[in-house]
């Protein structure tokens, strides 16, 4: 969603004038057990809507829009060979007129998904067509058919600006939530007992405390300057790099973006220039050679121990497309030193655009960093780093979808909270 593919700039000191993303919250929800069809040919029109016949139709391309309703768009999400349809919502302002659009979408989006499985069940020998929802929105492929026989299996997401010095507090709800209903949506709680998804969490929880250990001991032998102390804003970023190092050798069964409980959207170029400008200077004087130290004081949670070599690979264990069966493939283009020495040279290499190996590689980065401006938050517009939230609560239950979205959405804004006065 609200893709901006294009070459990215060099990074420049923030102005009024740097682009906004989106200033708001908005939801990414997939169907993971439903699909989504079009006829191989309008001849084929009828048989292709019999659910016996497959070989008469074919899955849609990804994020083709094949409806468009008040509030949200119903999209095709999977270029494979079979497509999953994804609810795709207009962002959300974080205000109160944000919070009531929120629940006027969500609450159209369960009457649409309630009716397709309803009629699902009444026709088990048929697709849905889309043509049976033309009152729910604009029908924008309607040659369109669905499978939405199963139980609908919900697999929410959202996309967020948050401010750099609350990451560390977002990482907290994400990877060890308090007993609130509200924290409780920002994990997947059914999954947590599973070795990976325990490792993930106890990456996120204790990331900044050892980001602090580390800049500890990195600042008794390089001071930038007299009397420093590291900022929240580099402690918080110090925080995330490390969860980063750290998700490729835990989960790695799956393609990369899917190893990151909460990923960057922005690049990390650009979050490094939310730090004070004398870190940012300082960083910058020997081609990012001091700010690698940093991570090579770093003691990583893993189980190969407490360290990690950043001259091997940052997918050191390689990557598999879906099954933890599938075959691994090398994606062996980028070392973890590369990656980190070069964040404050303005260039972020677990990216597309800058990804320094084969081509084939830096596909499968797809969204990762793919943005390079920021959100801007507040009556003081501050510049923000936007991140996509990937382990939200799923549900098989509909009617819970509006209620998932709201504690999210008033979860990010109580985290977004302004202080009284510009803090830049």
């Amino acid at each position: 969603m609200f893709e901006h593919r294009r070459r990215a700039p060099k990074s420049k000191p923030l102005s009024s004038s740097e682009p906004v993303i989106q200033r708001a919250i908005g939801f990414e929800l997939e169907v993971k057990n439903w699909r989504t069809w079009k006829c191989r040919d309008p001849q084929y029109l009828p048989e292709a809507g019999e659910r016996k016949n497959i070989s008469y139709r074919r899955p849609h391309g990804v994020q083709e829009k094949l409806l468009k309703g008040e509030g949200y768009s119903l999209t095709s999400d999977r270029p494979s060979a079979e497509s999953v349809p994804e609810f795709i919502t207009d962002p959300f302002p974080e205000t109160d007129s944000g919070l009531a659009k929120l629940d006027s979408t969500f609450r159209k989006i369960t009457e649409l998904v309630t009716l397709m499985h309803a009629e699902a069940r009444s026709h088990p020998d048929s697709l849905n067509p889309i043509t049976s929802y033309k009152d729910k929105g604009t029908v924008l492929k309607p040659e369109t058919f669905f499978d939405a026989l199963p139980e609908p299996d919900f697999h929410p997401q959202a996309t967020v600006g948050v401010h750099l010095s609350k990451m560390s507090d977002l990482m907290r709800i994400s990877g060890n939530p308090s007993p609130s209903v509200q924290e409780s949506r920002f994990t997947r709680i059914k999954d947590v007992n599973e070795p990976p998804a325990f490792k993930e969490k106890e990456s996120m929880s204790t990331a900044f405390g050892r980001a602090e250990r580390a800049l500890e001991k990195f600042s008794k032998t390089f001071k930038p300057f007299d009397g420093w102390k590291p900022s929240i804003e580099l402690k918080n970023l110090c925080a995330y790099m490390i969860h980063y190092l750290e998700c490729p050798m835990i989960n790695f069964l799956s393609y990369p973006k899917s190893y990151f409980p909460v990923m960057a959207r922005t690049d990390f170029a650009q979050i490094f220039n939310l730090l004070p400008i004398d870190e940012m200077a300082f960083f910058r004087e020997d081609d990012g050679t001091t700010f690698l130290r940093i991570f090579e004081i770093v003691e990583y949670d893993l189980p190969e121990g407490p360290k990690l070599d950043m001259r091997d690979q940052f997918f050191a264990k390689g990557i598999r497309q879906g099954q933890p069966t599938a075959s691994c493939h090398a994606i062996d283009g980028l070392d973890r030193a590369t990656w980190i020495r070069n964040i404050p040279l303005e260039k972020d290499f677990l990216t597309q655009d800058y990804y320094p190996g084969k081509r084939e590689q830096a596909r499968q980065l797809d969204t990762m960093g793919g943005w390079y401006g920021f959100d801007r938050l507040g009556d003081w517009r501050i510049p923000v780093p936007v991140f996509e939230l990937r382990r939200i609560q799923f549900t098989r239950d509909a009617q819970e979808l509006p209620a998932i979205a709201r504690d999210v959405f008033t979860a990010i804004v109580e985290l977004n909270r302004e202080p009284t006065e510009n803090p830049r």
